[in-house]
């Protein structure tokens, strides 16, 4: 199953995500906005100005 992440300005768009199992000592975590469905993506894409790419994390970490 594929995913789709969108790219703005070479590269890829994040979002901040708060990670933590307590209510109020959670910490706030950098992470690639992913979507689950192209439509989805297109979407947000169109508000964002980017466009969609399909996002596979293997690819991204060894171009780094």
């Amino acid at each position: 199953m594929n995913k789709f992440a969108i790219l703005k300005d070479n590269q890829i768009v994040q979002q901040i995500v708060m990670v933590g199992e307590k209510l109020n000592y959670k910490t706030p975590t950098i992470m690639d906005l992913v979507f689950y469905s192209e439509k989805s993506a297109k979407e947000v894409s169109e508000v964002l100005k980017g466009e969609v790419v399909v996002y596979d994390q293997s690819e991204l970490k060894a171009a780094a």
